[in-house]
């Protein structure tokens, strides 16, 4: 194994990561559950404290995709 080499790993993987987290298995057991070393599921662990993290979502200020589409045009239409 090569060492400070990145595994990227996909939202699907993570999230069974922390599911099998929770449920108790080891680094060990979950990386060759997913083929990956256990050195890159710790990475994805520790800067939590092995707690899953809270969900991201964006803040009620920011505008929606759509709001800005409309101010676009209407800044490129005068």
């Amino acid at each position: 194994m090569t060492q400070g080499k990145y595994v990227e790993l996909s939202v699907a993987q993570r999230a069974d990561v922390w599911h099998r987290w929770k449920a108790g298995e080891s680094l060990h057991t979950i990386g060759r559950a997913l083929d990956k070393p256990h050195t890159s599921i710790h990475c994805l662990l520790a800067p939590h404290g092995g707690i899953v993290p809270v969900p991201r979502r964006r803040g009620l200020l920011a505008l929606t995709l759509t709001e800005r589409e409309e101010i676009s045009r209407g800044m490129a239409s005068g």
